[in-house]
C-alpha cells in the first residue's frame, strides 16, 4: 500500500458562512433570517475616503509661508477637478503660474513650512451588496459585520499574505506567464489579478500603488514572500498585510498554474471573487439562485467568531484511475490519472529505491517515483 499527501485544492458547491464588513457609520438595512440575492444591498452610508497633498509652492515657484495668498478657494470650500486652485499672477504671461485641482475636493489646509496644500477628497455615498445568495445568520452592528449563509467555491493554495479584499477577477494572460510591473495598468485597480507561473516583486508594487485588490500566483520567489510575511519561511508572522492580498497556488520560484485551477479561474474571469491571502484561499459565490434551496436544507454548525483554519493535506492510497500532481523537480506541476504502479521498488539514480508510477495527463504518459506525487 502506497500512501501519498492529499491536499484539497477546490471545493465545490460548499455551503458556509462569509463575513461582509460595514463601514462605520453605514446604515444596516437587512436582519438576521432574511433572505438575499448579490445585487441586494445589506448596508449604505456615507465615508471619507482620505486626502491629496500638492506642493503649491513648488508649483508655483514662491515660498512655503506666502502660498496662502495665491489661492483660489478658501479654506472648507469645495473644489470640482480642473477649476483652479491657485494663481499667481505677473506683467509677463510667461511668469503666471496656476494650478487646477487633480480632484473633487474640499481645501483642508496648508503647511506653512513645506507649502503642500491638503485636500480632502469628498464624502461619498457607498452601498455595500450581499454579493452572495443566501441568508443572513447574523447582524453585529458594533463589531460591522454580517454574516451570510451562502454557497460557494472554494480554491485552496500552499501560501499567502494579506487580509480578506474583494473584486473582479482578471486574468492577465496565459497559466505560465511571468508578470512583471510593465503589465500591471491603472484599469486594474480594485481588480484581483490572476498571474501565471511567476509575479515579481516590482509587479506586486506596482499593483498596490493603483489599487489592486488582489494577486493570484502560480509561483513567487522565496525572497520576495519573506519580504512580505516577514521571518522565515517557516517562521512567517501570522496575520501579515503589505496593502494587498496575495496567494501562491503552486511553490517558489516559477510554477505554472495547475490546469484544475486556472480552467476555473478562466470561467470566472470578470466575476466578483473574495480572496484571503492569510488563509490562501479564494471564495468564488455561486452563480445559480437555485443554490438557496441547498443552502437552505444544509445545516452547518453556527461557528461565527472562530475563523476556520488552513486547508490541512491529509494521506491516503494512491491506486490506479486517481488524480494526482507532480511535485518533484522533474515535470512539476503536471497533472494526470494513474494508470499503472509498478509491482516491485526500482533503484533510482540517485541511489534510492522506490516506486514507480505511470501518469497519464492526457497528451504524453510520464514515468516518475510515487514520493514525488499528490493526490488531489
Amino acid at each position: 500500500m502506497l500512501l501519498v499527501n492529499k491536499r484539497i485544492r477546490i471545493l465545490e458547491n460548499k455551503v458556509k458562512f462569509v463575513t461582509r464588513d460595514l463601514p462605520g457609520k453605514a446604515k444596516i438595512l437587512v436582519a438576521a433570517g432574511q433572505q438575499v440575492s448579490p445585487q441586494d444591498v445589506l448596508a449604505k452610508g456615507i465615508v471619507n475616503t482620505g486626502f491629496r497633498s500638492i506642493n503649491l509652492a513648488k508649483l508655483l515657484e514662491v515660498s512655503p509661508k506666502s502660498v496662502k495668498k495665491y489661492l483660489s478657494v478658501d479654506f472648507g470650500e469645495k473644489i470640482f477637478k480642473d477649476e483652479l486652485l491657485a494663481f499667481k499672477p505677473s506683467s509677463f504671461l510667461r511668469s503666471q503660474k496656476l494650478v487646477i485641482s487633480p480632484t473633487d475636493g474640499v481645501l483642508h489646509s496648508v503647511n506653512e513650512k513645506t507649502g503642500e496644500a491638503r485636500l480632502a477628497f469628498l464624502p461619498q455615498e457607498i452601498f455595500v451588496p450581499a454579493a452572495f445568495y443566501g441568508f443572513v445568520e447574523k447582524v453585529d452592528p458594533l463589531r460591522r459585520k454580517i454574516w451570510i449563509k451562502t454557497c460557494v467555491t472554494q480554491i485552496f493554495g500552499l501560501c499567502g499574505s494579506g487580509r480578506v479584499r474583494e473584486g473582479i477577477l482578471k486574468i492577465m494572460g496565459k497559466r505560465g506567464d511571468l508578470i512583471t510591473k510593465e503589465k500591471v495598468s491603472a484599469d486594474l485597480a480594485e481588480h484581483i489579478i490572476v498571474g501565471g507561473g511567476l509575479i515579481y516583486q516590482q509587479a506586486i508594487e506596482a499593483a498596490i500603488i493603483l489599487g489592486a485588490s488582489g494577486i493570484i500566483t502560480g509561483g513567487i520567489n522565496a525572497k520576495d514572500f519573506k519580504g512580505m510575511v516577514g521571518g522565515s519561511l517557516t517562521t512567517a508572522k501570522a496575520g501579515t498585510d503589505i496593502g494587498i492580498a496575495v496567494l501562491v497556488l503552486e511553490g517558489f520560484g516559477t510554477a505554472t498554474i495547475g490546469e484544475d485551477i486556472f480552467e476555473l479561474l478562466l470561467k470566472y474571469n470578470n466575476k466578483f471573487v473574495t480572496i484571503d491571502g492569510n488563509r490562501a484561499e479564494v471564495v468564488i459565490p455561486a452563480e445559480d439562485r437555485n443554490c438557496i434551496l441547498k443552502i437552505k436544507a444544509t445545516h452547518i454548525p453556527v461557528r461565527l467568531e472562530v475563523s476556520e483554519g488552513l486547508m490541512e493535506v491529509s494521506t491516503d492510497t494512491l491506486s490506479v484511475g486517481k488524480k494526482v500532481r507532480v511535485i518533484g523537480p522533474t515535470f512539476f506541476g503536471e497533472q494526470g490519472l494513474v494508470c499503472s504502479v509498478d509491482e516491485k521498488p526500482s533503484t533510482l539514480e540517485s541511489g534510492l529505491s522506490s516506486v514507480i508510477i505511470t501518469i497519464d495527463t492526457g497528451t504524453r504518459k510520464i514515468r516518475l517515483p510515487y514520493n514525488n506525487l499528490e493526490l488531489i
